[in-house]
């Protein structure tokens, strides 16, 4: 302990100065993203629904998280933007950089999250991929087990982690 008293000055500071130079790094040369997202369930069309019908829709989500992220199925998706956003040179490239497939819970439902640094672009990306997924899906995978949508993407009111004080510490 006495050898660290007599330098907790210069402890305290340096620590300080870190925490400076990481807060104005973060306000000043990181982009804000934003990210829209919608939530699907993968179900079998029939009334009855047995435990084993659970077990192949995890297992299915692994397989539409593929089959989303393919190229054939991206450039789809970049084919059903609206004209504002499909005139910037999006590839399906840089769709599967942005988009997130990732399972919720254990019952067949995912999400899809898009996020990059427009939120219009983030949500029109998401609406697009929406629309397109289902029916891409059961085109692929004639006896696929059925998706529907639960939950339709919002545009980000608001950028992800920006709170720079909670970074900083």
């Amino acid at each position: 302990l006495n050898i660290f008293l007599p330098k907790l000055w210069i402890m305290v500071l340096v620590s300080l100065i870190c925490g400076l130079v990481t807060g104005l790094y973060l306000s000043f040369f990181k982009n804000d993203t934003y990210t829209s997202s919608s939530i699907m369930y993968v179900y079998k069309s029939e009334n009855s629904v047995a435990s084993s019908d659970i077990t192949i829709a995890e297992d299915m989500v692994e397989l539409y998280d593929l089959i989303i992220t393919t190229d054939e199925v991206l450039n789809v998706v970049v084919s059903n933007l609206p004209e504002q956003h499909s005139n910037i040179g999006i590839t399906a490239s840089y769709l599967r950089s942005v988009i997130n497939v990732s399972a919720i819970g254990s019952k067949g439902v995912f999400k899809i999250s898009v996020t990059t640094t427009d939120p219009s672009l983030s949500y029109a990306i998401a609406e697009a991929t929406e629309k397109v997924v289902p029916a891409e899906i059961m085109n692929r995978i004639p006896n696929a087990l059925q998706l529907t949508v639960i939950e339709s993407p919002t545009m980000a009111r608001y950028a992800n982690n920006k709170n720079i004080s909670r970074n900083v510490l």
